[in-house]
């Protein structure tokens, strides 16, 4: 598992590097909520034509699944990468515009585990996992004045975690709702430019 933990985030950190060589790289703090957690992260855009671009995110995954995991409560947390790409499907004149997109997070997530809560036979545990979940968003880019922008969006997803030997596919997906606030950088100088 960490092999693949780690090619994925080599990959994105080599994806990182290309981005910085091209013109209207766009950096920006992210926050998304799902049911039962939070995740934080910084993401870097960059255009792979006029209509789509290319991202990266390195984040945090806040996880507390309470009841709804395996065990009666599961708290934890983790850190991770995404690969994604991003298709505008709509602009207006003020650089509005409504986009559809695909991505892949991967988590190495650590969850401290309880069964048999407040029971003389209370046990407990730790457990180590890799998540995989491919996902499909929909967003709306609206710009923030000359270089600022900020991006509301909605993801569905599904999710494989794999633990030691053992990897399960979760039953159905999980939403998710979230936010982005950034700004467009000009290569190699990190000067403003206009979105």
């Amino acid at each position: 598992m960490d092999k693949c933990y780690v090619l994925v985030i080599g990959v994105c950190m080599s994806c990182l590097s290309v981005s910085m060589g091209h013109a209207q790289t766009k950096v920006s703090l992210e926050f998304q909520a799902y049911p039962t957690g939070l995740i934080s992260g910084v993401r870097i855009s960059w255009p792979s034509d006029a209509q789509a671009q290319w991202h990266v995110r390195v984040g945090y995954n806040w996880i507390r699944h309470g009841s709804a995991g395996v065990h009666e409560d599961e708290r934890g947390g983790g850190v991770g990468a995404t690969l994604g790409y991003e298709y505008l499907l709509a602009r207006d004149q003020h650089g509005k515009g409504l986009f559809a997109g695909v991505r892949c997070d991967v988590w190495r997530n650590i969850i401290q585990w309880t069964d048999r809560i407040n029971r003389a036979d209370e046990v407990s545990g730790t457990t180590r996992l890799v998540v995989v979940q491919p996902t499909v968003s929909a967003g709306w880019l609206l710009p923030l004045g000359s270089s600022w922008f900020w991006v509301p969006s909605l993801s569905f997803g599904f999710e494989k975690k794999c633990a030691d030997t053992r990897c399960t596919y979760r039953a159905g997906g999980y939403p998710a709702g979230g936010h982005s606030v950034g700004q467009v950088i000009e290569q190699g100088f990190f000067t403003l430019s206009k979105v």
